[in-house]
């Protein structure tokens, strides 16, 4: 009498003969269990201890965690946990998701998006750091609710969309929380997010233009006119000449005292750079050269700025005034 099964399961090396093994009542996607010759398999109810491991994906006691390709330090794309923490290649992620982008370096994150355990959704720049959020919860401590929010890399409040404005703070570098800067409320009384002070509906705070030319654009500041005068002007001493565009950008404003020789007549004042220069000419009432009691106007154009028709010996122009672009 033989002593080993007349019909085994296995054949050599332990290779499955039979194209599966399952319960008794297995029936598919019905009930019972089977494991296949081709590797696939069934089951009602898994119960996993310790990890996981996929090609490209782990489940852990800690949350789900998925990679692209082999699962290893910067490979991580998506982190779905309860809590802080690391992976086991050196990823650290946040609560509750994230997906995007990890450092090979550092395991931290970078650019990425978030939901975080109280409900907000936020985006992040390629630091990882600075946020953009979407929230109808609080978030942090600023107590907002339903509401646009931009964060620095520290958590200090730089921008919020609610209590029906925008609000604008100034980064200050740290955690330390800077005071309203500026803001554009749409009804009077509304309370800014931080300081809790109430407002006018309108604009508060100051605007201010990008300087023509500038990259990275730059805000708008005085400028020298010196260098820009007509050939024979100075600056009168104790007096300044210079120039800025304002909040609105189609205004430039001037301010000078200069002087001269002696003219007479029409003759050219100042030479404005690009971006400074109107699209026509325009007799603005910002000034001219005094003689007794009258003062005479400027001629700006695309051309430049000329003086009115002086009177022969005239030595000193004065400008104190806005002239339009358009």
């Amino acid at each position: 009498m033989g002593t080993g099964f007349s019909n085994p399961i296995v054949g050599g090396g332990g290779a499955l003969d039979y194209p599966s093994i399952h319960s008794p009542n297995y029936v598919p996607a019905t009930s019972g269990w089977t494991i296949n010759k081709d590797g696939s398999a069934e089951f009602s109810n898994l119960t996993l201890r310790g990890t996981f491991m996929g090609l490209n994906f782990e489940i852990t006691a800690a949350g789900v965690f998925f990679y692209s390709g082999t699962p290893a330090k910067g490979t991580l794309v998506f982190a779905l946990t309860t809590q802080t923490g690391t992976d086991a290649f050196g990823n650290s992620y946040l609560p509750l998701m994230n997906a995007g982008t990890w450092s090979a370096i550092t395991g931290g994150l970078l650019g990425h998006f978030g939901l975080d355990e109280n409900g907000n959704a936020y985006w992040s720049d390629s630091t990882g750091a600075n946020r953009f959020w979407l929230t109808t919860n609080n978030v942090s401590n600023f107590g907002l609710t339903i509401a646009f929010l931009a964060t620095n890399a520290s958590g200090a409040l730089l921008a919020a969309l609610a209590n029906d404005g925008y609000w604008f703070y100034p980064d200050t570098g740290s955690a330390s929380q800077g005071a309203l800067a500026a803001a554009i409320v749409g009804k009077t009384g509304k309370t800014d997010p931080i300081g809790g002070n109430a407002f006018p509906a309108g604009q508060i705070g100051p605007i201010t233009a990008i300087q023509p030319g500038s990259s990275p654009p730059a805000a708008e500041t005085w400028h020298d006119m010196t260098s820009t005068l007509a050939s024979g002007w100075s600056v009168i001493s104790g007096q300044v000449a210079r120039y800025k565009k304002l909040a609105d950008t189609s205004l430039v404003m001037v301010q000078a005292g200069i002087t001269h020789t002696s003219f007479s007549g029409a003759i050219a004042v100042w030479n404005p750079p690009a971006g400074y220069l109107p699209s026509g000419a325009q007799l603005q009432p910002i000034g001219g050269p005094y003689y007794g009691s009258s003062v005479l106007g400027v001629l700006i154009s695309s051309a430049g700025m000329v003086t009115g028709d002086a009177p022969a010996g005239s030595t000193n122009v004065y400008l104190s005034g806005i002239y339009a672009l358009d």
